[in-house]
């Protein structure tokens, strides 16, 4: 069983090549083929639980600092704070994105993390969470299927499968 989460979407060879039966994408990738929704996501603001309660996720965003994972790519969805003027300051630059709500949660500052994760890690560390500010796209992620599969109960199962851990 191969699966993979790629950065751009699967391509034929994918699937015959490499034999790759299942591909995680976020829907933001287009795909010629067919997908199915495995779980939808957005964007949100996690803050430490020390934060003042009566900040909105803007004031939040503006006067804390941001623990922002370093990477070539800017992190989504700072473009959006870019685009509406938002002016907010990096706190501090981290190597792994699983570090982000520890360091929120434990030393303070802001970031901005999928729902799913921070309420995971909300149970680990105190975790303030707040909605994004502004209109965000879907960041759900779908499943596709090798088209070549033919063990249709194979597919049940691992569909299965992937439909109860994306649950849990």
């Amino acid at each position: 069983m191969g699966l993979r989460n790629p950065i751009t979407g699967p391509t034929e060879p994918t699937f015959t090549e490499h034999g790759v039966d299942v591909v995680l994408i976020s829907e933001a990738f287009p795909t010629l083929h067919p997908r199915e929704r495995l779980y939808d996501d957005r964007c949100v603001v996690v803050a430490s639980t020390d934060t003042p309660p009566d900040a909105s996720a803007l004031d939040l965003l503006t006067t804390q600092p941001h623990v922002v994972v370093d990477t070539e790519r800017r992190v989504f969805p700072y473009s959006v704070l870019d685009e509406k003027g938002v002016d907010y300051r990096i706190g501090r630059l981290i190597s792994d994105f699983l570090l982000v709500p520890y360091l929120v949660g434990r030393a303070g500052g802001v970031a901005l993390l999928r729902f799913r994760v921070a309420a995971e890690m909300r149970a680990l560390v105190g975790l303030r969470i707040e909605e994004f500010p502004f209109p965000l796209p879907g960041l759900g992620i779908d499943m596709v299927w090798n088209p070549h599969l033919g063990d249709h109960h194979f597919v049940a199962w691992l569909r299965q499968l992937l439909f109860d851990a994306a649950r849990s």
